[in-house]
């Protein structure tokens, strides 16, 4: 009996949907977001997909280091469904923030849930100054760039691009004329 309780515990976050998920990130805030102490901090969204259940975020841990499963567990915030929460990363020491860096360079970040099991993960590229890197869609599986962040609000109907445009070659020769 016992040996079933045991796999029916352990196998229970299997059968259960991602509850939360990374949603939207920004590695290279210079100017674009303040965090709660007056600083351009790197920041992490999370949303609640769900239509009828609120998640405490406090279960879930982030990592960009797969040997550290538990590197950073947020607060205790409730997210209602539908809902959003933004996290900040960057000011190790600072009540409510992360006590890693995200690379601008680009890195991968995990959400995982109270068994060590990774919930989420998103693999972003180099990141630039003051764009955010989320979901096209809220939840959605296709990820883009926005020069608007929609930190804590939805990424629906925002103009996304997949890639940053290639930087601008001058010619400086002149013209001749006949």
């Amino acid at each position: 009996m016992k040996k079933l309780l045991l796999l029916i515990l352990f196998s229970l976050p299997h059968l259960l949907p991602a509850q939360l998920i990374i949603n939207e990130l920004m590695t290279n805030n210079v100017s674009a977001l303040m965090d709660d102490s007056y600083n351009y901090s790197m920041w992490v969204e999370l949303y609640n997909p769900s239509s009828t259940t609120s998640y405490n975020q406090t279960v879930y841990y982030f990592t960009d280091d797969l040997t550290q499963p538990r590197k950073w567990c947020p607060a205790s915030k409730l997210i209602s469904p539908g809902g959003y929460s933004v996290l900040w990363f960057e000011r190790s020491g600072r009540t409510g923030h992360a006590n890693f860096k995200l690379e601008p360079k680009g890195s991968t970040l995990y959400l995982l849930n109270a068994f060590g099991q990774i919930i989420d993960r998103v693999d972003y590229p180099e990141q630039y100054r003051n764009i955010s890197y989320g979901r096209k869609k809220d939840g959605g599986s296709e990820w883009g760039y926005f020069n608007q962040h929609s930190a804590g609000k939805t990424n629906n109907g925002k103009i996304s691009a997949s890639q940053r445009c290639a930087k601008p070659e001058f010619n400086t020769t002149g013209f001749i004329t006949p």
